[in-house]
């Protein structure tokens, strides 16, 4: 998810991955279920505390940790 490996990934850019995520390869356009699936996600990363509620940006290193300790389960993204 973070490709230039910066640590943070902006709003804009992790909500457009994430529906597209959602969306696979055979739609073009956006879906609601896209759509609701990445609003799901983006809430949950806010609620443990993934995202700065300032700048908005999910911060990787607390999301990676996250991941490791399994608060938030890998399953979440497939």
């Amino acid at each position: 998810m973070d490709p230039q490996g910066l640590g943070r990934l902006s709003e804009e850019f992790y909500r457009d991955f994430i529906e597209k995520l959602a969306r696979g390869k055979l739609t073009l356009i956006q879906t609601i279920v896209s759509h609701s699936f990445a609003q799901q996600i983006t809430d949950l990363l806010e609620t443990k505390g993934c995202i700065n509620m300032d700048t908005r940006e999910i911060m990787m290193p607390r999301l990676a940790k996250k991941l490791l300790d399994k608060e938030i389960d890998i399953e979440v993204f497939n």
